[in-house]
C-alpha cells in the first residue's frame, strides 16, 4: 500500500468556519483511494463509497471540502427561505466564519471565501450521493472530464431521468387528511385519496419548435439539435422561407433587442386596414408553459411534470382518457375560470357532484387549494431558477421537493396525523381484488 503526497485544501466548516486542512490519497491493489470515493488505475469513473452512514466531508471540489451538516443546513435554507447561492456564500462569509481566526490562517494558503461555485457543488455532491445512498445504490461519476461542470451534468441528466415516475420518495403518501375510509351499503370497506393539480409558469428555454421536448444544447440556442435546420428560416411565425443572404445579422441584432418569448406584430403602412396583414415574428427564446404539481390535500407532493405546450388536451381527448376517471375541478376555479353554459364542465367537474366529497355537517373532506398553496411555496424559487441549465433546473426542483415533503410528514406526525405509504406494487400493479374510490 502506498499513501500519497499530502495537499493543501480548505474545509468548510459549521462550528469552526474555514479551517485549512490536508488531503492524501491511498494506493492499493491498482486503485486510488480518496476520502469520498476510489478510481481503478485507468478508469473512466469515480465509484463513491456506499457507506452505513453519511461521510463527515463532503468534497466538494478538488481542494475544497465542505461539511455535511453545513451541506444539510444550505439546502434546507434553500427549501424554507428560498435563499439564494450568492446570499447563502454572503451569510457563510460574513457570519459563520470566525474572523477572530483571519490573522492566523497562512496567507499563502488556498481561498478561505466560500463562493457561488462552492455552493452549488456542495448542494449537488451532498444530495445525489445521499439519494444513491437511500437505495443502495453505486454512484459513479465521469473521472476524466476536466471540467466538474460537465461530469456533474452526465450525473444529474441520469439522476433525472430515474426520478421520473414514481422515484419521488412520496409518490405513494397517504394520511388522514388526504385519505379516509367509509363503509358502503354492501358492508365494504372503501377508501378515498384525494389530490389536486394545478400549473405555475416557471421553467428553462426550450426549442422554439411547439411542444418539442428536446433539450437545448446551451442556453443560447433557439433550437434543439433535432430542429438546427430551423434557425435559416424566417423568423416569421407563418413563413418557412429561408433566409435570404445578408438578412442574418439584421435578424440578430432584432434578437437583441427582443425579449424573451416574445412575438412582435408587424403592419404593413401601405395597405387600407380592410387588407392589411398582421404578421408575426419571434426573435428570443421560447419558454416551456409551466411546472405542473400533483398535490396531495395535506399538501404533501406527489410529482412534478414540465408541460412544454398548453395544460388542457381537446375536450374529446378528455372524454376519451379520463372517462372511467372523476374530475372534480376547485371551486374557486369552478366559479372564475369556467363558462357557466359549459355542459362538459357542468356535467364533470363541479365539486357538488360528489357526495363523498363532503362531511354530514356539507364541508370539504380534502382540502381543494391544497395545489394553490403549495405553488405558493413553489413561486418563491423563480429567481433562483433563472438561467439555470436544464439538468441542474430538474434535479433541484426535485430536491426541493423531496426536503419539503419530509419537513411536512414530520408535522404531520406531530399532529397525529397518522402518515404513511402505500406498497407501491398495490398502485402500480393493482389490486384485483379489492375496490378502490379514487377522485
Amino acid at each position: 500500500m502506498d499513501v500519497g503526497l499530502d495537499h493543501h485544501i480548505t474545509v468548510f466548516t459549521l462550528e469552526l468556519g474555514a479551517m485549512p486542512g490536508y488531503s492524501t490519497s491511498l494506493y492499493y491493489c491498482s486503485t486510488h483511494y480518496y476520502p469520498n470515493y476510489y478510481v481503478h488505475e485507468q478508469a473512466t469513473t469515480h465509484t463513491y463509497y456506499l457507506l452505513a452512514h453519511v461521510p463527515e466531508f463532503i468534497q466538494s471540489a478538488e481542494h475544497f471540502y465542505t461539511g455535511a451538516d453545513l451541506c444539510e443546513l444550505f439546502t434546507n435554507m434553500m427549501v424554507t427561505a428560498w435563499t439564494l447561492a450568492t446570499n447563502y456564500a454572503h451569510i457563510y462569509n460574513t457570519s459563520i466564519s470566525k474572523e477572530a481566526l483571519q490573522p492566523y490562517l497562512p496567507s499563502d494558503w488556498l481561498s478561505f471565501e466560500m463562493d457561488v461555485d462552492n455552493v452549488f457543488n456542495c448542494f449537488f455532491l451532498n444530495t445525489l450521493p445521499l439519494d444513491h445512498h437511500k437505495h443502495q445504490q453505486l454512484l459513479e461519476l465521469c473521472h476524466d472530464i476536466p471540467s466538474q461542470a460537465e461530469w456533474l451534468q452526465l450525473a444529474l441528466e441520469t439522476q433525472n431521468i430515474c426520478m421520473a415516475g414514481p422515484r419521488q420518495e412520496e409518490w405513494n403518501h397517504v394520511c388522514s387528511l388526504c385519505c379516509y375510509m367509509y363503509e358502503d351499503l354492501d358492508d365494504h370497506w372503501l377508501y378515498l385519496r384525494s389530490m389536486v393539480t394545478d400549473g405555475l409558469t416557471m421553467g428553462h428555454y426550450c426549442c422554439l419548435v411547439l411542444d418539442c421536448q428536446n433539450w437545448l444544447h446551451s442556453v443560447k440556442d433557439l433550437f434543439c439539435f433535432e430542429h438546427q435546420i430551423l434557425k435559416n428560416q424566417c423568423c416569421v411565425t407563418t413563413c418557412s422561407t429561408p433566409i435570404q443572404p445578408g438578412q442574418a445579422a439584421s435578424t440578430a441584432r432584432l434578437a437583441d433587442n427582443s425579449n424573451d418569448d416574445e412575438e412582435i406584430q408587424y403592419v404593413c403602412n401601405g395597405k387600407s386596414m380592410q387588407s392589411n396583414g398582421v404578421l408575426q415574428a419571434r426573435f428570443g427564446h421560447r419558454w416551456m408553459h409551466n411546472e405542473q404539481l400533483c398535490v396531495f390535500s395535506c399538501r404533501v407532493v406527489a410529482g412534478r411534470a414540465t408541460f412544454f405546450g398548453p395544460e388542457a388536451p381537446n375536450n374529446e381527448y378528455l372524454r376519451t382518457y379520463f372517462d372511467n376517471v372523476a374530475l372534480p375541478v376547485n371551486m374557486f376555479h369552478f366559479k372564475s375560470k369556467h363558462k357557466e353554459g359549459n355542459i362538459d364542465c357542468g356535467a364533470n367537474c363541479n365539486l357538488y357532484i360528489w357526495l363523498k366529497l363532503r362531511t354530514e355537517d356539507s364541508k370539504w373532506h380534502f382540502n381543494p387549494s391544497a395545489a394553490e398553496q403549495t405553488n405558493a411555496w413553489f413561486s418563491g424559487f423563480l429567481v433562483i431558477m433563472c438561467e439555470m441549465p436544464v439538468e441542474w433546473f430538474n434535479f433541484f426542483l426535485d430536491e426541493m421537493i423531496k426536503y419539503r415533503n419530509c419537513i411536512l410528514v414530520c408535522d404531520l406526525r406531530k399532529r397525529g396525523k397518522a402518515p404513511g405509504n402505500i406498497p407501491q406494487d398495490i398502485l402500480l400493479k393493482g389490486d384485483e381484488d379489492s375496490e378502490m374510490d379514487s377522485t
